[in-house]
């Protein structure tokens, strides 16, 4: 079974322990390794390709966009535009499903063009805050297994059906 390409896309030295730890849950978690598989930039060799082409391209060969959204917009392009917003733009286009996880930030200020960047974002999709990287991790698996779900490739049935079939089951718990 191919798994499922998960582009993580957010201010890379602002999030650069979150983004190298949700990798790491997705790749080792007994479910979600099976269905996903992470992406991120930083991972890519040296290579002739600009970075803009990479991300674009990492990002239309992907199946779910995952955006962290903090205080800093990062680095703008001649355009004035971070990639990640290019990024997230991008994912619209390409209407991949797009999971927004935004950290909440308690008397920190955000870039004006980042408040830009959540509105327009709270306009498409529903988003989820974080306090943590425990907060997150528990977010994005929420995230995983409703899409899981949606999709059919996981379900679950009341414990009566599960007599009522006579289906054997394994709890595993974890």
């Amino acid at each position: 079974m191919k798994r499922l390409k998960v582009f993580i896309s957010s201010v890379q030295n602002e999030f650069a322990d979150e983004r190298k730890e949700l990798a790491r849950y997705l790749r080792h978690d007994p479910l979600l390794c099976t269905f996903f598989e992470p992406f991120l930039f930083e991972e890519v060799p040296a290579n002739t390709l600009s970075p803009g082409k990479v991300y674009l391209s990492e990002v239309e060969d992907s199946d779910i966009f995952i955006g962290l959204i903090g205080e800093a917009y990062g680095y703008e392009d001649s355009e004035g535009i971070s990639p990640s917003e290019k990024e997230y733009d991008y994912a619209k286009k390409e209407r991949l499903p797009r999971w927004i996880f935004i950290k909440e930030t308690k008397g920190i200020v955000r870039h004006p063009k980042e408040i830009a960047l959540i509105s327009k974002i709270e306009q498409d999709v529903s988003r989820k805050k974080f306090s943590d990287i425990d907060t997150l991790k528990l977010e994005l698996y929420r995230s995983c297994v409703l899409f899981l779900k949606q999709n059919g490739k996981i379900e679950s049935h009341d414990f009566d059906d599960i007599l009522r079939l006579g289906i054997n089951c394994v709890l595993i718990i974890g």
